[in-house]
């Protein structure tokens, strides 16, 4: 009998409650969760691509990059619904937020609000080794500018 066939799945849980931190259990756990976090991790080796070593173009990973766009996206989105609580965040996003809806939820115009006009992910370009690294922070910076606002 093949191997998939003899693993069981666990049944779903009805559960919606959320499972609370507790460092007690591992004191090094903050810190993993911060080496992992897409807000806070840095760049390895294996996060960046060769397309071509001899005209210095590389590429941020795929998974890594798509990641990283999709909390991007979830930032904005919530901020906007946050703003805007009739608008539909599964249609188009505007690319503007009227100031005072941000002050009501007492929040200033933030960058993230702008990733909403892209329509690629600008983390997949192939560029150099330094546009690559420069793209991740910017992208970190941008998301912990709206988190921390």
């Amino acid at each position: 009998m093949p191997m998939q066939f003899r693993l069981t799945l666990p049944a779903p849980s009805d559960s919606t409650d959320l499972v609370h931190f507790n460092s007690n259990f591992n004191p090094y756990t903050s810190a993993a969760i911060l080496k992992m976090s897409f807000l806070t991790m840095t760049l390895r080796h294996h996060h960046v691509h060769v397309v071509s070593e001899i005209h210095n173009i590389y590429s941020l990973d795929f998974h890594l990059a798509s990641g990283i766009w999709h909390v991007l996206k979830d930032l904005s989105r919530t901020i906007h619904k946050a703003a805007n609580p009739t608008i539909d965040p599964f249609e188009s996003l505007p690319h503007y937020v009227n100031p005072n809806c941000l002050s009501k939820i007492g929040m200033t115009a933030t960058q993230i609000l702008l990733i909403e006009k892209h329509s690629q992910n600008m983390l997949l370009n192939t560029t150099s080794i330094d546009q690559v690294f420069s793209l991740f922070r910017f992208a970190q910076t941008v998301a912990l500018d709206a988190v921390c606002k």
